[in-house]
Order: C-alpha cells, then sequence, then structure tokens
C-alpha cells in the first residue's frame, strides 16, 4: 500500500513552481480555425448532372473568368454545392460517391431544415455565411463520426422546441467513439452559432449522448479527444447537454463557447458511473431567465473546468452560478460564485490574483490562498491561519498565526473528492509511524512525510 514513487523535494518544488505559473495565468479564452473561401466554377472538379441532383457549379455571380483563388484550405478536395432543400442529397453524393469531401451552401441563402440532417463521416459542411432554419421539433444537424461543421448559422424559429439543434450520439453513429486516434479520426467539431427561439426557449443547442450499455466494452463508447465545438449558443433550455450514460464518458473535448439566453449554461447528466471530464473556454450568462444556471451538475461524478467567466448571477432571482457537485471553475470571479452556488459540495473555483491562486469550496464558502514565498509555498485561509509548506517538505505554523488543525485519519480508507484536497494521514501509511500531510493527486494521496503515496 506504501510504496515509492516520488522525491519529497522534488515533489514540492514542481509544486511551487506550478503553483506560481498558474498564480500568474491570464489566458482564459480560447481560439478559433479559420475557414475556407468560395471557389470559382474551375475550383469544383464534379461534372454536373441532370435531374434534381444538387448543384456542383459556382454560387450565382461567381467570375467565371478568373482561376481558383490560392490557399483555400476546404478546396483542395472535393467541392459539392447544396441548393436550399439538397443539404441531405449533396451530403450524400459526397459521402457515398467520393468517400467525402466538402458540401458548401450559397451565402446568404436560407436553407428550411424540415427534416434532420446527417452530416457523414468524411464530409465538411461549409455553411458560408448561409442560415439553415429548423422550422419544426426535431434534431437539426446530426453529426457523425468524422464530420466537420464550418460557419454554421442553425436558427430555430419552431415553437414548443424540445429537440437538439446539433446533435453527437455513439448509439446512432457509424464508427461508435468519436475519436481522433486509434488509427482512424471519427472526431466531430462544430464552429459557428446555434440559435435558439427567443420568444419561446426550449431544447437544446448542442447535445452530446455517450452511452456504454450500447457496446461491449465502455472503450467503445466515448466521446473524446479532437472533438470540439466553437461558436455561440444562446436561447435554449439548455445551451450544452452533456448526457453520460452507463459507464460512458465525455473526456478531453474543448467547448470554446459563449453561452447565453439559455436556462441552464451547460448541464451534466446522465445515470450510473459515466464521467464527463472536458473543458469550456468562454463566458456564461445567467442573467436572462429566473432560476438561471451556468453550470449545472446533476450526476454524482466528476464533471466539467470552465476557464472564464460565468456572469451576473442574481440569488433575489434563484439563479446559481454553479450548481452540483464536481465542478471547477478558474476565473477571476471564482470567488464571488460561492454566494450564488447551490448544493455544491465538492465544486471548487480557483481565483487567479496576480501571484496568488485562491482557492474556493462552493459549498463551504471557505477559502485558502496559496502563494509563492522565498522558503516555500504558503497556505492561508480566509480566517487568518498561515502555514509554511518549505522547501524541506515539512509543514509548520507561521509565527504570530492561529494553527491549522486537520485530524488524522487512515488515507488507505477513502479517496479524494478533488484534485489538490489536503488531509492527513494519521501514521497508518508512513514509515515512520508520525502523522503526514497527505495531498490528493491523480488518484492517490501523496505523503509530505516520506517518499510515499497511498493508494486507496
Amino acid at each position: 500500500m506504501v510504496f515509492e514513487r516520488l522525491r519529497r523535494r522534488e515533489y514540492v518544488t514542481a509544486m511551487m513552481g506550478g503553483l506560481a505559473a498558474l498564480g500568474g495565468c491570464n489566458d482564459l479564452g480560447g481560439d478559433g480555425a479559420p475557414t475556407g473561401t468560395e471557389p470559382t466554377a474551375e475550383g469544383t472538379d464534379a461534372a454536373p448532372t441532370g435531374g434534381s441532383t444538387p448543384s456542383q457549379t459556382s454560387e450565382p455571380d461567381a467570375d467565371e473568368e478568373s482561376g481558383p483563388t490560392e490557399g483555400r484550405a476546404l478546396d483542395e478536395g472535393r467541392v459539392l454545392y447544396a441548393e436550399p432543400g439538397e443539404i441531405q442529397a449533396t451530403i450524400d453524393e459526397a459521402a457515398d460517391g467520393a468517400g467525402g469531401g466538402v458540401v458548401r451552401l450559397q451565402a446568404g441563402r436560407t436553407y428550411d431544415g424540415d427534416a434532420p440532417v446527417r452530416v457523414k463521416p468524411g464530409v465538411t459542411l461549409d455553411c458560408n455565411r448561409a442560415v439553415v432554419e429548423i422550422t419544426g421539433d426535431h434534431d437539426g444537424l446530426f453529426l457523425d463520426t468524422g464530420s466537420t461543421v464550418v460557419d454554421g448559422r442553425i436558427d430555430v424559429t419552431a415553437d414548443n422546441y424540445s429537440s437538439s439543434a446539433v446533435a453527437l450520439d455513439v448509439t446512432r453513429s457509424t464508427h461508435g467513439k468519436y475519436n481522433a486516434g486509434d488509427g482512424r479520426d471519427t472526431a466531430a467539431t462544430f464552429e459557428g452559432h446555434v440559435l435558439g427561439n427567443v420568444d419561446d426557449v426550449g431544447g437544446n443547442g448542442i447535445e452530446l449522448v455517450s452511452d456504454g450499455a450500447a457496446f461491449e466494452s465502455v472503450a467503445d463508447a466515448g466521446i473524446t479527444m479532437g472533438c470540439r465545438f466553437a461558436g455561440t449558443v444562446a436561447h435554449f433550455e439548455r445551451g450544452v447537454r452533456a448526457d453520460v450514460r452507463n459507464g460512458g464518458w465525455i473526456n478531453s473535448v474543448r467547448f470554446d463557447l459563449e453561452l447565453t439566453g439559455n436556462r441552464v449554461g451547460f448541464l451534466h447528466t446522465g445515470t450510473g458511473d459515466g464521467l464527463l471530464l472536458s473543458d469550456l473556454y468562454g463566458a456564461v450568462q445567467t442573467s436572462w431567465h429566473e432560476g438561471a444556471v451556468g453550470v449545472r451538475n446533476a450526476t454524482d461524478q466528476p464533471s466539467l473546468t470552465v476557464y472564464g467567466r460565468i456572469w451576473d448571477a442574481d440569488p433575489d432571482r434563484s439563479q446559481h452560478a454553479v450548481e452540483g457537485p464536481g465542478v471547477t471553475v478558474v476565473s477571476d470571479l471564482a470567488a464571488d460564485h460561492a454566494a450564488t452556488a447551490a448544493d455544491a459540495e465538492g465544486s471548487v473555483g480557483l481565483d487567479l490574483r496576480g501571484g496568488e491562486l485562491r482557492l474556493v469550496e462552493y459549498g463551504s464558502g471557505s477559502t485558502l490562498i496559496v502563494r509563492p514565498s522565498d522558503p516555500g509555498v504558503v497556505f492561508e485561509t480566509d480566517g487568518g491561519t498561515r502555514l509554511l509548506l518549505g522547501e524541506d517538505g515539512q509543514v509548520r505554523p507561521q509565527p504570530g498565526r492561529a494553527y491549522f488543525q486537520m485530524l488524522g485519519e487512515d488515507l488507505s480508507e477513502r479517496s479524494g473528492t478533488n484534485w489538490w484536497e489536503l488531509a492527513v494521514d494519521d501514521g497508518t501509511n508512513t514509515d515512520s509511524g508520525d502523522p503526514a500531510l497527505g495531498l490528493w493527486y491523480a488518484g492517490e494521496w501523496l505523503l509530505f512525510e516520506s517518499t510515499a503515496s497511498v493508494s486507496p
């Protein structure tokens, strides 16, 4: 149970360097990827066919005398243009006839999304500043494994909407898991804006479903690395809904989103022991609706990490920045969220202020300040208690301060609830038999008394 893992001095030095780097961090934003431009007639290589097949010619008013524009990333492969009413037929032609390619809408046009559209593997749907309007209560775009949507503008105008404007679902996808590795790129990406009916808010802007019960192994049930969502999601019941069921997992997915006008900005829901370990970069606006929530975890599992801001939660309107356990918010507003957290035991905020790091436990509202100093790392509570974790690994109270006491326990009997949780081992798991400070990290307790660690 106790084994050699980490030299105390090396770990403390690395920890101090990491905390100092966190304390100076101020880049909380995400980045976007550029989209391509339209090709000329010569930029398409598909021959037109008769009847009602999708158009493969250039957009109206294109300069037919000009040659292909240089440096257009989206024009390097097969490009088909879709007329209104022909989005799915054009995607099918691109996927089934050539194994993929670019399907481009005509800029400035409105496409009536009167039925769900499946963006198939290998296909990039370039909305090209056109609008896809969802007029009925059904999913808008289903992103299959290995598909991409760029420059999207999805408008929901249906009343009483209860579906999802953009959806991923491992139980309906061609290859099961969404993933950029495993020898095949099956990740899915959406870049653009998803807008609900501002006068009749409902449904989901983006929904991700991972269900481990649908596969013999939960390894096939993930939505994971390579999947990315960027843009704005506004005016839905749930801006993003991550549904993780029966041991499924949504891990290492990056959300670069502005979430505004939603009753719940980001909802983590599901059953069983499913996991959501992903990051949201951006801002969540909670001021639109009575009872609005920025980020809600409706499970008892670890949840989302937010690098950004949750704005304007008003306790007088029963609004909450954070609701539920296991949510982490890294922001210079994190300390303010303690006043508008609900049932948030185990959720924490990391408030970056210059060279120090302020940790807020939303369930209790308690605060711990961590800042580097010449002799080591200083831990200070909001009540004035101060501890020094020195370079020698020893923990000692600072002169003139109250003693910070934690009761010892057998750390092999329990796991931590959050990374970086502090506790004291009662000596059961130390070489000397004396109590020692333990730090929960990556599934084990790291003990500062010796070169040992403890796995519950």
